[in-house]
């Protein structure tokens, strides 16, 4: 039975292991920034332990392709619940790699710590989030990992003015928050009643192979090849170019040989075009509906080729 746990209790056991492990996996990362509504892309790295200018280390930062740092995260230690040095030494590493949104990871924190988060927030030109960190143990080796908000910056009505200021200028862009939460809605009532994925971000539809007890969940279906993680449809509902479906491996499989014939295959299979990249192997399709019967006709055969 799925049973949430802390970091000391889960397989990490401690908090760099457990930061190391999102600054590995493509798909945590992803759900962390979504949290918060910034849109996860190729261009971006995660790194961890990222070593300050006076020595210190952040224990997660967020790049761009040319190695600018865009947020950094701190990590409450492995105690789980937020203390003040952790709440404040944000804001230091903050100023320390010129950035202005920074976001804090922990099990919890009580209303006093909460309440100095925001008082900072709304006198500051940084925006702080705080966001609380749900391990699932599924009795395996890796468990699942979400995220939720308990200290959102942009309550306060200068940080309001400052966003819906931007969403005037900007108002199709995915990467903010209101227009992101929009997305996802439209994305959720499009595909989920398919009974094909088991959850949706803003512009992608994912079929997990851990999300047991969700929607669209089969117990008969395994990863179709050891170390793939997901198999997402991202139909570019609300960004350009043409519709794709990704085997996602987190760099688990770049150049593995096994793998890449058993998508070779079933991409033949499938009459389809395959790219590859160093996260995952992506299908491309002309249009959002080719693309979500591909989908259900991969699922049928359990993401595998019918002769494997």
């Amino acid at each position: 039975m799925p049973k949430k746990v802390s970091i000391q209790e889960s397989v990490f056991k401690t908090e760099p292991a457990f930061t190391r492990y999102i600054a590995n996996n493509n798909d945590v990362a992803t759900r962390l920034l979504e949290t918060i509504g910034v849109s996860m892309n190729e261009d971006y790295k995660v790194e961890d332990e990222y070593i300050c200018s006076d020595g210190k280390r952040i224990d997660l930062v967020i790049k761009d392709r040319d190695d600018k740092i865009l947020i950094p995260i701190e990590c409450q230690d492995a105690k789980g619940f937020l203390d003040m040095e952790h709440a404040t030494k944000i804001r230091w590493y903050m100023r320390d790699v010129d950035c202005t949104t920074g976001i804090i990871l922990c099990e919890g924190a009580n209303e006093y710590v909460q309440m100095h988060v925001r008082a900072d927030n709304e006198k500051s030109d940084l925006d702080v989030y705080v966001l609380v960190y749900d391990i699932v143990d599924y009795g395996g080796d890796e468990p699942h990992v979400t995220f939720n908000v308990l200290v959102n910056p942009l309550l306060f009505p200068e940080k309001k003015r400052r966003v819906n200021a931007s969403l005037d200028q900007k108002e199709h862009n995915t990467s903010d928050p209101v227009n992101r939460a929009k997305a996802k809605e439209e994305l959720k009532e499009k595909y989920m009643e398919t009974g094909l994925f088991t959850s949706n971000a803003s512009e992608y539809c994912v079929y997990r192979f851990k999300d047991e007890g969700f929607g669209g969940f089969d117990s008969t279906i395994e990863p179709p090849y050891p170390g793939v993680k997901d198999v997402s449809m991202h139909p570019k509902l609300h960004t350009s170019g043409k519709p794709t479906i990704h085997f996602y491996h987190a760099g688990n499989l770049q150049g593995h040989e096994g793998f890449d014939k058993q998508m070779t295959a079933l991409a033949k299979e499938v009459k389809q075009m395959q790219t590859v990249n160093k996260k995952a192997t992506i299908f491309t399709y002309d249009s959002s509906k080719e693309c979500l019967e591909a989908f259900k006709i991969l699922k049928e055969q359990h993401f595998k080729p019918k002769n494997a």
